[in-house]
Protein backbone atom coordinates (compact mmCIF):
# COMPACT_ATOMS: atom_id res chain seq x y z
CA UNK A 1 0.00 0.00 0.00
CA UNK A 2 1.23 3.49 -0.84
CA UNK A 3 0.15 6.24 1.50
CA UNK A 4 0.03 9.94 0.65
CA UNK A 5 -1.32 11.98 3.53
CA UNK A 6 -4.39 10.09 4.67
CA UNK A 7 -5.20 8.64 1.27
CA UNK A 8 -3.99 5.12 0.39
CA UNK A 9 -2.72 4.49 -3.12
CA UNK A 10 -2.68 0.81 -4.00
CA UNK A 11 -1.35 -1.43 -6.73
CA UNK A 12 1.55 0.77 -7.80
CA UNK A 13 -0.77 3.66 -8.67
CA UNK A 14 0.96 7.02 -8.46
CA UNK A 15 -2.05 9.31 -8.44
CA UNK A 16 -3.78 10.55 -5.30
CA UNK A 17 -7.43 9.48 -5.30
CA UNK A 18 -8.44 11.91 -2.57
CA UNK A 19 -10.51 14.57 -4.35
CA UNK A 20 -9.84 17.04 -1.51
CA UNK A 21 -6.06 16.75 -1.92
CA UNK A 22 -4.27 19.67 -3.59
CA UNK A 23 -2.39 17.12 -5.71
CA UNK A 24 -5.47 15.15 -6.77
CA UNK A 25 -5.16 13.56 -10.23
CA UNK A 26 -1.53 14.64 -10.49
CA UNK A 27 1.18 12.06 -10.92
CA UNK A 28 3.24 11.95 -7.74
CA UNK A 29 7.00 11.67 -7.68
CA UNK A 30 8.83 9.16 -5.52
CA UNK A 31 9.64 11.94 -3.06
CA UNK A 32 5.92 12.56 -2.59
CA UNK A 33 5.03 8.91 -2.00
CA UNK A 34 5.13 7.07 1.29
CA UNK A 35 5.01 3.30 1.30
CA UNK A 36 3.39 1.68 4.34
CA UNK A 37 3.75 -2.09 4.61
CA UNK A 38 1.96 -4.15 7.25
CA UNK A 39 1.89 -7.92 7.58
CA UNK A 40 -0.60 -10.48 8.80
CA UNK A 41 0.64 -10.75 12.38
CA UNK A 42 -1.56 -13.74 13.17
CA UNK A 43 -0.07 -15.88 10.38
CA UNK A 44 3.53 -14.91 11.16
CA UNK A 45 3.02 -15.58 14.86
CA UNK A 46 1.53 -19.01 14.19
CA UNK A 47 4.55 -19.96 12.04
CA UNK A 48 7.02 -18.94 14.75
CA UNK A 49 5.15 -20.81 17.47
CA UNK A 50 4.86 -24.02 15.43
CA UNK A 51 8.56 -23.90 14.63
CA UNK A 52 9.53 -23.38 18.29
CA UNK A 53 6.76 -25.26 20.08
CA UNK A 54 9.20 -27.16 22.31
CA UNK A 55 10.57 -23.89 23.70
CA UNK A 56 7.07 -22.66 24.53
CA UNK A 57 6.00 -25.82 26.35
CA UNK A 58 9.29 -26.91 27.94
CA UNK A 59 12.83 -25.66 28.61
CA UNK A 60 11.96 -23.24 31.42
CA UNK A 61 15.48 -23.80 32.75
CA UNK A 62 16.84 -21.86 29.76
CA UNK A 63 15.46 -18.58 31.13
CA UNK A 64 17.96 -16.74 33.36
CA UNK A 65 16.73 -15.46 36.72
CA UNK A 66 17.06 -11.84 35.58
CA UNK A 67 15.12 -12.28 32.34
CA UNK A 68 12.02 -10.25 31.44
CA UNK A 69 9.77 -13.19 32.27
CA UNK A 70 10.91 -12.98 35.91
CA UNK A 71 9.88 -9.34 36.29
CA UNK A 72 6.83 -8.10 38.18
CA UNK A 73 5.31 -6.43 35.12
CA UNK A 74 5.39 -9.66 33.12
CA UNK A 75 3.91 -11.64 36.00
CA UNK A 76 1.01 -9.19 36.31
CA UNK A 77 0.00 -9.04 32.64
CA UNK A 78 0.21 -12.81 32.12
CA UNK A 79 -1.18 -13.94 35.48
CA UNK A 80 -4.59 -15.08 34.22
CA UNK A 81 -3.56 -16.22 30.73
CA UNK A 82 -3.03 -19.94 30.11
CA UNK A 83 -0.85 -19.56 27.00
CA UNK A 84 0.45 -15.98 26.96
CA UNK A 85 2.47 -14.53 24.11
CA UNK A 86 4.16 -11.27 25.02
CA UNK A 87 5.68 -8.84 22.53
CA UNK A 88 8.60 -6.47 22.92
CA UNK A 89 8.13 -3.98 20.10
CA UNK A 90 11.17 -2.35 18.46
CA UNK A 91 11.14 0.68 16.15
CA UNK A 92 14.02 2.55 14.54
CA UNK A 93 14.84 4.50 11.39
CA UNK A 94 17.75 4.28 8.97
CA UNK A 95 18.66 5.91 5.64
CA UNK A 96 17.59 3.80 2.68
CA UNK A 97 19.00 5.75 -0.26
CA UNK A 98 21.08 8.79 0.63
CA UNK A 99 20.70 10.41 -2.78
CA UNK A 100 16.91 10.65 -2.36
CA UNK A 101 16.88 11.15 1.43
CA UNK A 102 14.56 8.16 1.64
CA UNK A 103 14.53 6.29 4.94
CA UNK A 104 13.24 2.97 6.21
CA UNK A 105 11.43 2.67 9.54
CA UNK A 106 10.86 -0.99 10.47
CA UNK A 107 8.63 -2.11 13.30
CA UNK A 108 9.68 -5.47 14.75
CA UNK A 109 8.71 -7.58 17.71
CA UNK A 110 10.46 -10.22 19.77
CA UNK A 111 8.60 -12.80 21.86
CA UNK A 112 9.32 -12.89 25.59
CA UNK A 113 8.23 -16.52 25.97
CA UNK A 114 11.17 -17.63 23.82
CA UNK A 115 14.33 -17.98 25.91
CA UNK A 116 17.37 -15.87 25.05
CA UNK A 117 19.25 -16.00 22.73
CA UNK A 118 16.66 -17.95 20.69
CA UNK A 119 14.34 -14.98 21.16
CA UNK A 120 16.67 -12.79 19.10
CA UNK A 121 17.24 -15.20 16.20
CA UNK A 122 16.35 -13.51 12.93
CA UNK A 123 13.84 -16.24 12.08
CA UNK A 124 12.04 -15.62 15.38
CA UNK A 125 11.76 -11.84 15.04
CA UNK A 126 8.25 -10.86 14.02
CA UNK A 127 8.02 -8.15 11.37
CA UNK A 128 5.00 -5.96 12.07
CA UNK A 129 5.42 -3.30 9.40
CA UNK A 130 7.60 -0.87 7.45
CA UNK A 131 7.44 2.83 6.66
CA UNK A 132 9.45 3.88 3.58
CA UNK A 133 9.49 7.57 2.77
CA UNK A 134 11.45 10.80 2.54
CA UNK A 135 9.54 12.06 5.58
CA UNK A 136 9.36 10.75 9.11
CA UNK A 137 6.47 8.42 9.96
CA UNK A 138 3.00 9.69 10.64
CA UNK A 139 2.54 7.56 13.74
CA UNK A 140 -1.25 7.34 13.44
CA UNK A 141 -1.07 6.10 9.85
CA UNK A 142 1.91 3.79 10.38
CA UNK A 143 0.65 2.04 13.50
CA UNK A 144 -3.09 2.00 12.87
CA UNK A 145 -3.31 -1.45 11.26
CA UNK A 146 -0.63 -2.88 13.57
CA UNK A 147 -2.49 -1.74 16.68
CA UNK A 148 -5.82 -3.03 15.37
CA UNK A 149 -4.29 -6.47 14.78
CA UNK A 150 -2.67 -6.51 18.23
CA UNK A 151 -5.95 -5.53 19.91
CA UNK A 152 -7.73 -8.36 18.09
CA UNK A 153 -5.05 -10.87 19.15
CA UNK A 154 -5.28 -9.57 22.70
CA UNK A 155 -9.05 -9.79 22.96
CA UNK A 156 -9.82 -12.81 20.78
CA UNK A 157 -6.51 -14.68 20.67
CA UNK A 158 -5.64 -17.23 18.01
CA UNK A 159 -5.67 -21.03 17.92
CA UNK A 160 -2.59 -22.97 16.88
CA UNK A 161 -2.72 -26.70 16.17
CA UNK A 162 0.44 -28.75 16.71
CA UNK A 163 0.31 -32.56 16.47
CA UNK A 164 -3.50 -32.42 16.81
CA UNK A 165 -3.17 -30.39 20.01
CA UNK A 166 -4.78 -26.96 20.15
CA UNK A 167 -3.05 -24.04 21.83
CA UNK A 168 -5.15 -20.89 22.29
CA UNK A 169 -2.78 -17.97 22.76
CA UNK A 170 -3.46 -14.36 23.65
CA UNK A 171 -1.04 -11.56 22.82
CA UNK A 172 0.16 -8.95 25.31
CA UNK A 173 2.71 -6.17 24.88
CA UNK A 174 5.50 -5.67 27.41
CA UNK A 175 7.89 -3.00 26.12
CA UNK A 176 8.22 -0.43 23.35
CA UNK A 177 11.95 -0.19 22.64
CA UNK A 178 13.61 2.54 20.58
CA UNK A 179 16.32 5.16 20.71
CA UNK A 180 15.48 8.60 22.11
CA UNK A 181 14.65 10.38 18.81
CA UNK A 182 12.30 7.55 17.80
CA UNK A 183 10.78 7.52 21.27
CA UNK A 184 9.85 11.20 21.08
CA UNK A 185 8.44 10.70 17.57
CA UNK A 186 6.25 7.70 18.41
CA UNK A 187 5.11 8.97 21.81
CA UNK A 188 4.54 12.46 20.38
CA UNK A 189 6.64 14.16 23.01
CA UNK A 190 9.43 16.76 22.89
CA UNK A 191 12.78 15.48 21.67
CA UNK A 192 15.28 14.38 24.31
CA UNK A 193 17.43 17.52 23.95
CA UNK A 194 14.55 20.00 24.35
CA UNK A 195 12.89 21.63 27.33
CA UNK A 196 10.27 19.55 29.17
CA UNK A 197 11.55 16.45 27.37
CA UNK A 198 11.24 14.07 30.32
CA UNK A 199 8.25 11.74 30.02
CA UNK A 200 8.21 11.02 33.77
CA UNK A 201 8.09 14.53 35.24
CA UNK A 202 7.36 18.18 34.40
CA UNK A 203 10.84 19.55 35.04
CA UNK A 204 11.84 22.13 32.43
CA UNK A 205 15.52 21.19 32.34
CA UNK A 206 18.57 23.40 31.90
CA UNK A 207 20.97 24.11 29.08
CA UNK A 208 24.55 23.33 30.04
CA UNK A 209 27.38 25.03 28.18
CA UNK A 210 30.72 23.25 28.21
CA UNK A 211 33.92 25.07 27.33
CA UNK A 212 36.63 22.95 25.78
Amino acid sequence: MIQYGDSPIKGGQQFCTNSYCSLASQKLSKRQLTEVVTVNIREKLQCIIRRNISFFTECQELFPAFDISSGNRYQVITEKVVHPITFNIHVDGAPLVRSTKSSLWPCFSSIVELPPPIREFQTNILTLGFWISCVKPDVNVFLQDIIEQLIDLNQNGTSIFVNENEFKVFVKTQFFISDLPAKSLFTKTINFNGYYACTNCTTEGNTIFICI
